[in-house]
């Protein structure tokens, strides 16, 4: 994952809020494109070095070999989840502005470094 990516997952993150990781599912596809034992050692990466902080918090992780057949399975799972407000609606609704929420400072940092930078 590049850094585009990691910061995605972070804003992410932040929209959700560990509260309501438990109703996300982070899932892997293109099994059938690599070795079995290279996948689990991407799946084993992605573990450690990106979805830690998430699983740790209770985001479940799956596998998409089938589009099809899997994803008739996964979708199901997330329908019998429980609907919640995300971390981001309740700093909003707080009346913080967008820019003081946890995921708006992660933008707004990022904004700042592109404007050192450039």
């Amino acid at each position: 994952m590049g850094g585009t990516a990691t910061r995605n997952l972070q804003i992410f993150q932040h929209l959700v809020g560990d509260d309501n990781m438990g109703n996300v599912k982070l899932i892997t596809t293109m099994w059938d494109e690599v070795a079995p034992e290279k996948g689990q050692a991407y799946l084993e990466e992605l573990r450690q070095e990106f979805w830690g902080g998430m699983i740790a918090v209770g985001a479940q992780v799956d596998h998409c070999y089938d589009a099809a057949r899997d994803g008739k399975r996964i979708i199901s799972s997330i329908m019998r989840t429980s609907p919640i407000t995300l971390q981001f609606q309740h700093e909003l609704q707080r009346g913080l502005p967008v820019e003081a929420t946890a995921a708006g400072r992660v933008v707004m940092d990022q904004l700042r470094k592109l404007e050192e930078r450039y």
